[in-house]
């Protein structure tokens, strides 16, 4: 019971690596287009200031 526990833990984790080690990028990547279009959105908000 133990043993097949482990290995059912082991397999899960193993995935859950492979699918992090393949998709890692592409997340980094939404985040940092997210961030950008925060940034944007954020400074089209505020008015330019005159001198």
């Amino acid at each position: 019971m133990k043993d097949q526990e482990l290995i059912g833990y082991g397999i899960t984790a193993t995935c859950a690596a492979l699918f992090l080690y393949y998709t890692w990028q592409y997340l980094v990547a939404a985040l940092a287009l997210y961030g950008l279009w925060y940034l944007v959105n954020n400074n089209n908000r505020r008015p330019p200031r005159c001198r």
